[in-house]
């Protein structure tokens, strides 16, 4: 079983689980997601676990700092160097 982890480097959240899977010897990959974003197959496999992209979305986030409010419908994901929006 291969554990990933996506959230951001500085989150008190993401530090939360990586330091719960290093405390038990449990191999872990964390993915930085301001940073790397999520693949097309990523998502799609993150789609398929969650079930559908609505339970991916918290109504009650806030979006500070890069103005994507008015964008929070959209995920967006790096895939080969080219950044590509999915709707």
């Amino acid at each position: 079983m291969n554990i990933q982890i996506f959230g951001k480097s500085k989150s008190f959240d993401t530090k939360k689980a990586e330091r719960y899977f290093k405390e038990r010897g449990i191999k872990f990959q964390s993915v930085d997601l301001p940073t790397k974003g999520l693949s097309k197959g990523e998502l799609n496999s993150v789609l398929a676990a969650v079930g559908d992209i609505d339970k991916l979305i918290d109504p009650q986030a806030s979006f500070k700092g890069k103005g994507r409010a008015g964008n929070a419908h959209k995920i967006s994901w790096k895939h080969r160097g080219k950044d590509r929006k999915a709707s």
